[in-house]
Formats: C-alpha cells, structure tokens, sequence
C-alpha cells in the first residue's frame, strides 16, 4: 500500500531552546528538560511512515512524547524542528507550508481526532446529532436534511438508539460519549482516523465494547488508524505496527506481535512484564 502519512526527523521543545537541546536531540540522551535553558524536549529527532490501512499503534508511558507527537499529526502544534507530510490522493503535502485555510481542510476532510476526554471532543450545549451534524457541516454539506440523515446512520452505526439522538451528551455514560465521538469522527469520510487513549476511565467491559467496535468500523471504512496508548493491551487489540517511545525517542518500532512477544530494548520489556 502507499504511504499516507510521513514523519521527517521531527522534535519538538517547549521552551526558548538552545545548542545543549540540540545536542541533547542529535545525541537522542534520555534527558527530557535541558540542563542549561530548561527547555522541555518532548520529541527528539522522530522518524517513520504510515501505510494507507495501517492500524498504527504509539505506545509509551505518561511523558514519553505520544500525545505531542498526535497533536502535531493533527496539526494542532507546529514542530520545532522537521516535517509532517500527508500524502493527499497520492500527492505529497508538507504541513510545515501550508496556510490556515489548508489546515482546516486537512482537519475537516482528511483527518479526524477522538480525544481522550470527550469533554474536549464534543460540544456539550449541541445534541448527540448536532455534534456528528458540525462535523458534516465543516466539510461543506449545507443541505438540512442531507446532514441530518448522515448525522443520525452515524449515531446508529456506532450503536446510539434512535430515541437518544437528540439528547444532550450530559445525558450519556461515558463510553456512549465515546460511541458519539466516533459518529462524529467517521461522518467526514476521513483517510485518517487518530486516536489519543480513547478508553481511558471506561470500565474493562465498555472498553472491550468501544474496541471491538473499532475494528468492526474499520473492516467497514478502511481508514488508517493511528492509536496512542499507555495500555499495550489496547495497542495489541487494535493496532498491527507500532512504535514504542521513551523520553521523546522512538526505542522500538515493528510489528505489534513480534514486539509484544520478543521485545528487543529494555523499556519495551519492562512494559510487557507490568502487564503479566
């Protein structure tokens, strides 16, 4: 399959910078605030690709990079240092030149977010189909009807009761606001779908619920799919390649089994054996 997504050499530093964080960065030290500016280095010189379908998983623990790392894929914060490029029908696309105006195209029709916290995925003064409608809207569909048809197969599709769909999100359980990010998230026929912990504070029988039913949405669609998670048990159930990031570095990066059942590096190790 082609790429659709590719990471250039990209690092990110919250802070003023100076040249120890670039040596920091070029020498990939595991420090993560430099010693001379205080700068924080959240990502240290970051490479790969994503396939068109693939089912990609960033794994790592709280600090490690993975969430600044899917902002940036979402265009949500620019990169100190490298580039983002999305291949847009097979043309490459360098997110470090583009305008507003494009990243809000990127952001409406290429890609969708589901966020950890569906308070900051969704509009909680719009209904369970008014929030899946923005999304429709944002793409250009300025037709009632037509975005409310769509707006609802989507809610029905990801399992909302057709008596709920005009309820606020106050109104639903947490992994119900999930199932209506979701709606949300697929009713712009994105290429890319990222996910940052999206089952996080959910009970273990709604997360198996929430998970099972992103597999089956993407055997229906074939998005790719990009997942961050703490949790490998997440990144097993949902991903077929991964990375594994420390302190802003990638420290293993191959097919999810093979690193779940050989992991190379000390730190994927150690993660695999908090799971047993």
């Amino acid at each position: 399959m082609p790429k659709i997504l590719e990471i250039n050499s990209l690092s990110k530093i919250y802070g003023k910078g100076c040249s120890y964080c670039n040596k920091i960065i070029y020498e990939k030290s595991e420090e993560s605030i430099c010693p001379e500016c205080n700068s924080v280095l959240a990502l240290k010189d970051i490479s790969f690709s994503i396939k068109k379908g693939d089912r990609f998983g960033i794994v790592g623990e709280s600090g490690s990079g993975k969430s600044t790392l899917l902002k940036i894929l979402y265009l949500l914060e620019t990169p100190t240092t490298g580039d983002v490029i999305i291949y847009d029908n097979s043309a490459p696309r360098h997110m470090s030149n583009i305008s507003i105006n494009q990243v809000n195209y990127f952001q409406n029709n290429i890609m969708s977010f589901i966020r950890q916290n569906p308070y900051q995925g969704l509009n909680f003064n719009f209904t369970a189909s008014g929030n899946v409608a923005e999304r429709v809207i944002a793409k250009g569909n300025q037709n009632f009807n037509s975005v409310r048809e769509i707006s609802n197969s989507f809610l029905s599709k990801t399992g909302i009761l057709k008596n709920r769909f005009y309820d606020l999100p106050s109104q639903f359980s947490g992994g119900q606001q999930q199932r209506i990010q979701i709606a949300k998230a697929l009713a712009s026929n994105p290429q890319i779908i990222l996910l940052d912990e999206p089952t996080t504070g959910l009970d273990l029988t709604i997360q198996a619920v929430i998970l099972d039913l992103l597999k089956a949405l993407y055997e229906e669609y074939g998005f790719t799919m990009v997942v961050v998670s703490h949790d490998l048990g997440i990144i097993k159930h949902l991903t077929d390649i991964c990375i594994v990031m420390k302190n802003g570095s990638i420290v293993e990066f191959g097919l999810t089994d093979q690193i779940l059942q050989d992991p190379q590096h000390p730190y994927t190790q150690s993660l695999i054996s908090s799971m047993l």
